[in-house]
């Protein structure tokens, strides 16, 4: 109720968008959140993106994870400048790849009204966004419950695992010469790394010889 309150509040004035709410409704000493975000930033020196690696680093231990310089200058060049990156789509987009790494899970989860009751998710009419909640409430669940084995991946898996393999494909992608993939599909680039994690598609073994293309 307080989500939904806080949707319609938030009509008036520069509205936040759907990712900034959730981030900040479910983000409360949740660290697969702040990693969630952390991943959003593609300029780590605005003033805000500093507040919040400082505050995540303090909170969490946690760092910038764009270690490989190849891909974060890609993905700096990809989002900066640009209308579409205003209200954290950026970090929306990695959401949108984990959501389609663990469809099979997420999907389990919000057919379950048991499963939903216990992350406080109050209903699921099948709308993107509501799935995009559903998916964060269970996150958080899982950090503030860490006795409980994870429904999703873990915060190690998240980090660890999940995000150099991210950050592997955006830089093959959209890094790569002649590929010119706009920002506006950042949704569909999104989806095609969350599908090739699931289906354990390495991105360093690509070419025609290996049977991809």
């Amino acid at each position: 109720m307080r989500l939904e309150v806080f949707g319609r509040i938030n009509q008036g004035g520069t509205p936040l968008s759907g990712q900034d709410i959730r981030l900040a409704y479910y983000g409360d000493r949740s660290p697969s959140l702040a990693l969630i975000r952390l991943a959003g930033i593609y300029d780590p020196d605005r003033q805000a993106a500093k507040r919040f690696l400082d505050n995540a680093q303090r909170e969490f231990g946690l760092a910038y994870p764009w270690k490989n310089a190849g891909a974060k200058e890609v993905w700096r060049d990809w989002w900066e400048d640009k209308e579409i990156s205003r209200g954290q789509t950026a970090s929306e987009s990695f959401l949108w790849s984990l959501m389609a790494a663990q469809v099979d899970r997420i999907d389990a989860i919000l057919q379950n009204p048991n499963a939903l009751q216990k992350i406080n998710v109050r209903r699921f009419n099948r709308a993107i966004d509501e799935a995009l909640d559903a998916y964060c409430a269970q996150l958080h669940w899982q950090d503030t419950n860490s006795t409980m084995p994870p429904a999703l991946m873990s915060r190690e898996e998240l980090g660890d695992v999940f995000f150099p393999y991210f950050a592997n494909w955006i830089e093959l992608l959209i890094g790569q010469k002649g590929t010119n993939l706009p920002v506006t599909k950042h949704r569909t680039v999104a989806a095609l790394i969350g599908a090739a994690y699931r289906a354990r598609v390495d991105p360093n073994k690509l070419g025609e010889q290996n049977g991809y293309c």
